[in-house]
């Protein structure tokens, strides 16, 4: 059984980030970047993030019409310029 539910991908100049939904409440976010800002209570909470081409994902907030944001976690790359992100929703 595949994981693999949908895949948008988000244009901006020559960079594309990559949107996949990997279980009902959990999507990936990859991709190279030129901008994304990062906000949060401390470097350990991230509690939004900007991205220069979108999308816009913030705790407590909508995420494409799929249920509010609970969580979100940057997972560490060697490459400063591409991006992974999860997202975890509460879509009940």
């Amino acid at each position: 059984m595949s994981l693999f539910v949908s895949n948008i991908s988000y244009y901006k100049k020559d960079k594309q980030l990559i949107l996949t939904q990997i279980t009902d409440n959990q999507f990936l976010i990859e991709g190279e970047f030129n901008k994304v800002k990062i906000g949060g209570e401390n470097e350990y909470s991230i509690s939004y993030m900007d991205f220069e081409c979108g999308p816009f994902i913030h705790i407590g907030k909508d995420f494409l019409g799929r249920g509010r944001v609970t969580n979100i976690d940057l997972i560490d790359q060697d490459n400063p310029n591409y991006i992974i992100v999860k997202v975890k929703l509460d879509n009940e």
